[in-house]
This record gives C-alpha cells, structure tokens and sequence, in this order.
C-alpha cells in the first residue's frame, strides 16, 4: 500500500484573537475535520475507481443508463453470500432514482405503474426515499456542495455501493505515525499553524462486494470526468 502526505496551514490573526473572534482551538479544529475529509476523499477515490478494477469480477458490477430492481437483487445476493448480510450505501440522488420497488411490475398490472409496498411509499412520504431494498438496508451518504453555487457534489450521485456485513472490512486505512502539528509567531504576532501526516488507502478484494453505476442521472461530482 502506498502512502502518500497531507496537511494543511492556517494563520491566526493576532488582533481578532485579543478580540476573542478566532481562537487556536477553532483553526486546530478546522485542520483537523480538513484531514479527516481528506482521508474520506481518498476512500471514495479507491472505491470508484474499483469498478473497472482488474480482478473485479463482472458479476459484481452494473452500469445501465437507468435504476434497474433485477440487476441491483443480484448484486444484493453475491454480497450476502459474503457475510451475514448486505447493505447498499449509496448518496441521495441514486436513493431517488431507485423510486418504490414494484411487487407487480407496470406490465402485468394494465400498465397503471406497478402495485407497491406500503412501507416504500410510507418512506417517501416520511423522507424522501426508500430505506429497504428486497430486505437490503439502504444506508444514505451524506452529499455536500464544494461552493455556494450548490452545483458541484462531493460524493459522485452515479454509484452505489453494496458490501457484505458481519466479514471483514472492504476498505484498509492506513495512518502512519501521528500527526504532527507545530506553529511559528510572525512578526506581526500572528500565529501560523501547521499539520502533517502520512496516509494510505487500499482495497484488497473485489469478489465479495458490488457497485451499481446508474449513467442516467446527471454527474455532478467535482472531477468526475
């Protein structure tokens, strides 16, 4: 596993600190919540880029342009057959693409838009969206905007993951060491603070979870492409 450095830097204002408006407490916090989203980053980097991984099995992927029940049941099944159980995470905008599952499909109903569970609906009329998948958990990942403009996503829409419950961690965080953290006075009496730390992150196996990519909703994750 390869292991690579992050950090940040911050100055604290010498006159806003006598006025009470920024502390070192606050600017350590801020660095610190900075290295931690740093690390959720490389995971999410590590898990997308597992779909067209080399020994990922194609029974353990799809990529359709549209939410299709059949396809997501059987990646529901090789999962559990890793573990107790399985459980889908998957952000917001794929929840909601996913809708209420039919227990009799369009078709074989007149074509009046399938017959569905009451709990589904009850969901998305309480939240939103559905939180049970065929007895598959729905775990939703929080998605956030990089800017105020509230067009660019954190977390890719596109994909969701399902990994098996009760075995052994998919993803591997490594940290090296502690994190150091020191700070120098300037000559104005400013504080400058720094961090450091080394991190790797890793994916050993790709037979015993799955991932849905659904193309047919808008990518909006900053770098996707």
């Amino acid at each position: 596993m390869s292991v690579q450095a992050i950090g940040g830097g911050a100055t604290l204002d010498f006159e806003r600190m006598l006025d009470g408006v920024e502390t070192l407490s606050e600017y350590v916090d801020v660095l610190t919540d900075s290295a931690v989203q740093a690390v959720y980053g490389e995971i999410q980097k590590a898990l997308r880029a597992s779909l067209n991984a080399t020994g990922r099995p194609s029974a353990n992927k799809v990529t359709s342009n549209k939410f299709e029940s059949d396809k997501m049941f059987k990646l529901c099944s090789i999962a559990k057959s890793y573990g107790t159980g399985a459980v889908i995470f998957a952000p917001p905008e794929f929840v909601a693409a996913m809708g209420p599952d039919a227990i009799v499909p369009v078709p074989a109903n007149g074509n009046y838009g399938g017959v569905y569970h009451p709990n589904d609906i009850d969901a998305i009329h309480n939240t939103g969206y559905i939180q049970l998948f065929r007895g598959t958990p729905i775990v939703q990942i929080p998605q956030s905007y990089v800017d105020n403009n509230n067009e660019t996503t954190t977390i890719d829409p596109q994909i969701a993951y399902v990994l098996p419950t009760g075995s052994e961690k998919i993803i591997k965080v490594v940290l090296e060491g502690q994190t150091q953290i020191w700070d120098r006075v300037l000559h104005d009496q400013a504080i400058e603070i720094y961090t450091y730390r080394k991190m790797g992150v890793a994916i050993l196996n790709q037979y015993n979870w799955c991932i849905y990519q659904n193309t047919g909703i808008t990518q909006t994750m900053q770098g996707a492409n």
